[in-house]
């Protein structure tokens, strides 16, 4: 009987203490509203983006699978579903209805995540776009002497502002700015890497 008697004592006081009411709610055992399980969903995944974000100086090329291998294997089912260097947008789906969250421009909504525009080439193939077109400059001109950012924006549509630090006789280098890195093109090679000319 008196090991009885405190057990009761002690659901009591739980009842009382502040703080543990939450033992004994109707929302006890993590149910939630469809939204308040989209938000935590998406905020759940927010940490692991801006990991992704702070090591590669870009949101552009986040997949789930990547976080989960390399930031956070706990990383909610969320969709990201468009990317960009500085913004993305993450979706969830909860009991057939769809939330999302588009950084950085506001809270989780209502609502799939808009159509991703268009991305522009990556910028290391588009150096290599330009590598072929100054071969097309050379095979005219008999030298890279000549060639301008300009014309070279002419020939390619789409293409990032791009910086011809050298171009003369037989040899160039161009550089190009994307994904947070900078990338030189130089030739006649037309060798692309990481870094400036």
């Amino acid at each position: 009987m008196p090991r009885r008697l405190a057990y009761a004592s002690l659901i009591a006081a739980l009842l009382v203490l502040p703080g543990c009411q939450w033992l004994f709610s109707p929302q006890a055992g993590g149910a939630r509203s469809p939204e308040a399980q989209a938000q935590a969903d998406i905020r759940g995944a927010i940490p692991a983006i801006e990991a992704f974000y702070a090591e590669n100086g870009t949101y552009a090329g986040i997949t789930v699978g990547g976080l989960r291998t390399t930031y956070d294997p706990a990383v909610p089912d969320v969709r990201v579903v468009a990317t960009s260097p500085d913004s993305y947008c993450v979706e969830s789906d909860v009991e057939g209805l769809t939330y999302s969250l588009l950084h950085p421009r506001g809270d989780v909504r209502p609502g799939a995540c808009p159509e991703a525009p268009p991305q522009p080439p990556a910028a290391a193939d588009q150096l290599r776009t330009v590598a072929v077109v100054m071969e097309v400059w050379y095979a005219r001109h008999g030298s890279f002497a000549g060639v301008t950012p300009r014309w070279l924006e002419s020939r390619i549509p789409g293409l990032r502002p791009v910086r011809v630090v050298e171009a003369k006789g037989t040899s160039y280098c161009i550089e190009l700015t994307g994904q947070g890195h900078t990338y030189a093109a130089r030739g006649p090679s037309g060798d692309v890497s990481v870094g400036r000319c």
